[in-house]
């Protein structure tokens, strides 16, 4: 799952979005600490980790729904096993 966050990043940031190297890490920490067990959990943190500037919100929105759209409850819950190895 770790790629497909660093995916979603790079996707943001060739959409204008600002996000450093730092709110990546918080991204995957964010990944192991949060009880991800729904795809709206995992959406929110996520937005809270990358996205610091209001006028990203709605792009970070549009961006996770194309991206994630076939990630359900299963996959949300499939990202704390694999954030969690090692």
């Amino acid at each position: 799952m770790e790629e497909k966050i660093l995916e979603f990043i790079n996707v943001l940031r060739r959409n204008g979005a600002r996000v450093s190297t730092a709110e990546h890490l918080d991204a995957l920490e964010a990944c192991t600490i949060a009880s991800l067990g729904s795809k709206q959990t995992f959406k929110n943190a996520l937005r809270a980790s990358l996205i610091k500037s209001p006028l990203d919100i709605r792009l970070f929105d549009e961006l996770f729904e194309l991206d994630f759209s076939g990630l359900g409850d299963l996959g949300a819950s499939f990202c704390v096993k694999e954030c969690t190895k090692g």
